[in-house]
């Protein structure tokens, strides 16, 4: 293992000045994009996919009750109209 280490040692330091600065470069740029930046700090990829789940969780919400309210005025619809059409057979019809 440590013979392992040593040889990526050895071959780091045979890397290029510039292709270190590129690296450290690329790096930054990734870092800024994932969690912003000192200009943005709120603008990075991770903060905006948990402000997309918070809005997802509430959408589901809405429609969740949605569902429940219009199953329930169809229930209390059809109930009415049932008692509508037992009192229209009861009283007129006979």
């Amino acid at each position: 293992m440590d013979r392992k280490i040593k040889r990526i040692e050895k071959e780091m330091s045979n890397v290029s000045e510039d292709i270190l600065a590129i690296l450290q470069k690329d790096i930054a740029e990734i870092k800024g994009a994932l969690l912003g930046n000192e200009y943005n700090p709120g603008g990075g990829l991770l903060n905006r996919t948990a402000y997309l789940e918070k809005e997802l969780d509430k959408l589901r919400m809405r429609y969740d009750r949605m569902l429940w309210t219009v199953g329930g005025g169809a229930a209390i619809i059809a109930i009415i109209f049932n008692l509508i059409m037992a009192f229209f057979d009861k009283f007129v019809i006979s």
